[in-house]
């Protein structure tokens, strides 16, 4: 929630840093600790941690801070997509993705861009894909990153098979950005193949690398095939607005403190102030979104052209 990143800039200040503007993003991580309030140990019950929002918000300021120490200058980025439901003639995008709310509807997109610096050496890559990461499903009570680990690992270090060939990693660091997932886009009751030959449909671990590697080569596929762009430039805006709240849900949590935030009134109605951001690098834009955006928002697709699925 905003509150939280409104604490991390405030604590980046008193640290001494300098920051215009900082975006805090979810990777909506299904298999870690509760950062919103919204699953506790029952309904009236916040399930927020102060303990641990302190933890994270600190690192968050560590991070930054050991971000700024290693800045050097971006000489070049490579940017690129693929579409994820060509990989597979028999199933398309059904191999890595599902949506399991009416109308089917999905993003197919994988994007990747790699910043470089001045000896082509990687300094970031940026990767984006619309898939919940909640491949372990919820009998899994391990703190884990799920199929953003192995994506994550593919594009530094390669990937790693069996018996399949293997790719080589970019190195640098690699963040995962998310796309638009909700509605919902998951990788729950999909029936993922592998370049092994090895199929997983059950929640797992082995799943979850399965598809974080699978995707990850998509992405390698995509910088392979990408767009080189000398000296990106870099902008940005952001702004604060006042958002009408109708969910009486949310403001009788708000109300009782099961979500921290302040309400406000909006014309009459109740409310909170939220914010939206906007980072052009080079052609790649990156809007930030206050919620869970349905891709039948930022892709449309009532009339069905948003399937990638094949069927008997």
């Amino acid at each position: 929630f905003r509150p939280d990143a409104e604490l991390i800039r405030t604590a980046l200040a008193d640290a001494g840093y300098d920051v215009d503007f900082l975006v805090v993003h979810a990777v909506h991580d299904h298999e870690g600790p509760d950062t919103m309030g919204l699953w506790g140990p029952d309904l009236l019950t916040s399930g927020y941690d102060p303990a641990y929002g302190e933890q994270w918000r600190a690192t968050a300021v560590e991070a930054v801070g050991a971000a700024i120490d290693e800045l050097r200058p971006v000489a070049s980025m490579i940017i690129g997509n693929v579409d994820a439901s060509t990989y597979d003639p028999m199933k398309g995008v059904a191999n890595v993705l599902r949506d399991s709310r009416d109308p089917w509807v999905v993003n197919p997109i994988v994007g990747a861009t790699r910043l470089v610096d001045q000896d082509d050496q990687t300094i970031v890559t940026l990767l984006s894909w619309a898939c919940h990461p909640e491949t372990a499903a919820d009998k899994n009570t391990l703190w884990s990153a799920d199929y953003i680990h192995a994506l994550r690992r593919t594009i530094e270090q390669g990937s790693i098979w069996s018996t399949a060939p293997s790719r080589t990693g970019v190195g640098g660091t690699a963040v995962f950005i998310s796309g638009a997932l909700g509605g919902m886009m998951t990788s729950l009751g999909v029936q993922v193949t592998n370049p092994d030959g090895q199929t997983y449909q059950s929640a797992s671990f082995e799943k979850a690398d399965s598809l974080g590697q699978i995707i990850g080569e998509m992405a390698l596929d995509a910088l392979d095939a990408g767009e080189v762009i000398e000296t990106p430039k870099l902008r940005f805006m952001a702004q604060s607005f006042e958002l009408a709240v109708d969910n009486t849900n949310f403001i009788y949590a708000f109300e009782n403190g099961l979500l921290d935030r302040e309400i406000i009134d909006v014309d009459g109605a109740q409310g909170i102030v939220t914010e939206m951001g906007l980072v052009d690098l080079g052609p790649l834009r990156m809007i930030t979104v206050p919620g869970e955006m349905l891709p039948e928002l930022a892709v449309g697709g009532y009339d069905g052209s948003q399937i990638f699925a094949f069927s008997d």
